[in-house]
C-alpha cells in the first residue's frame, strides 16, 4: 500500500525541547518530515506540505523527541 503525506502534527507537551520525524524509504531515501530544534507547546498544529509528497509501501518513520524537566527549563510546570 502506498500513502500521501500531506501534513504533520507534531505533539509534545511543555517539557518538550526538539522533535524530528523523517520517513525512510524503501529504497534507503531519508526524508525529513518535520524538525523542531526549539520546541514551544503552543506550536502544537498542523502543518501542511507545500506538495503532498509519496511513501511507498515498506517506508517506516523515525521520530525523535527529546524532553527537559530539568529546574531549568522555564516552561516546566512543577
Amino acid at each position: 500500500f502506498n500513502a500521501q503525506a500531506i501534513a504533520i502534527t507534531p505533539h509534545m507537551h511543555l517539557l518538550g525541547k526538539t522533535i524530528a520525524v523523517v520517513a525512510n524509504l524503501p529504497d534507503g531515501t531519508k526524508k525529513p518530515m518535520v524538525r523542531i530544534d526549539d520546541w514551544d507547546f503552543n506550536w502544537q498544529d498542523n502543518y501542511w506540505y507545500k506538495a503532498p509528497f509519496d511513501l511507498p509501501k515498506g517506508t517506516t518513520l523515525t521520530l525523535t523527541a527529546t524532553y527537559d524537566n530539568s529546574a531549568k527549563n522555564p516552561r516546566q510546570p512543577n
